[in-house]
């Protein structure tokens, strides 16, 4: 009958259940699942209970739009401990007590993860031939965007596809054959926090490997001659620039 609590998607004590939205209390009230307007029952103790619709929460009584709440809902159980304060509009608003922690771990992985781009770039002009340095760099960017645009979307969308809890029903269509109606934050957080954690340990082993590899080529090693010709013609045609844009000053 509901799903969610507190916040967070839960269907008994089995997370691969399919929720079930009809029940005695409500079973005369012909309720349609293609009607999503989610309520939620607030208790006194500060517990949160969302329900489909008020439907399917059992309110007899009509919307009291001075009071933005519904009353007589027969679903929402009350007892001598558990005792309702209201049953308002909209899903019930999730306490999130641990931003301030989150905040702080974050924003130093977010430094590390960034940081690292300028790095990578010097492992990759150190350990090529001067003459390829354009190319490795040109195959670099292949590579993040080839690996970057085509699997990443495909894989942020099986990520929100497994983490929906209650797709839109279609009349003549199949029971997830519409949009999603509400997604399972917990689930796609720790889908999200898993392939981050994947990603990022992958990449850690490949620069170790490198360095472990090329660690004892990554010396300051003299500039062939090509390049000492085009650092001397720089720096000639540098000079002759200041001197040509001094010369109208002089005169």
């Amino acid at each position: 009958m509901y799903f969610s609590r507190d916040g967070q998607i839960s269907v008994g004590n089995y997370s691969d259940v399919e929720p079930s939205l009809k029940s005695a209390c409500n079973s005369h009230c012909l309720c349609s699942e293609a009607e999503f307007r989610p309520v939620c029952a607030e208790f006194v103790d500060g517990r949160q209970l969302s329900y489909y619709s008020p439907c399917y929460a059992g309110c007899i009584e009509p919307y009291t739009p001075m009071q933005k709440v519904y009353s007589n809902c027969s679903c929402v159980v009350e007892t001598s401990r558990l005792q309702v304060r209201q049953v308002k509009k909209g899903l019930c608003e999730s306490r999130c007590k641990g931003l301030f922690g989150f905040l702080v771990i974050f924003a130093p992985l977010s430094f590390c993860t960034f940081a690292v781009g300028v790095p990578i770039i010097s492992v990759i002009l150190r350990t090529v031939d001067y003459n390829e340095r354009s190319f490795a760099l040109g195959i670099q960017g292949i590579l993040v965007r080839v690996v970057g645009t085509i699997p990443a979307p495909v894989l942020f969308g099986w990520m929100f596809d497994v983490s929906c809890i209650r797709y839109q029903s279609e009349p003549c269509g199949d029971s997830e054959s519409g949009s999603c109606l509400l997604y399972s934050n917990k689930l796609l957080a720790d889908l999200f926090l898993t392939f981050s954690i994947i990603g990022q340990a992958l990449a850690m082993v490949i620069l170790t490997s490198v360095l472990m590899v090329y660690g004892g080529t990554l010396q300051d090693e003299p500039l062939p001659d090509v390049a000492l010709k085009e650092v001397d013609q720089v720096i000639e045609d540098g000079d002759r620039m200041q001197i040509e844009t001094a010369a109208p000053l002089l005169q």
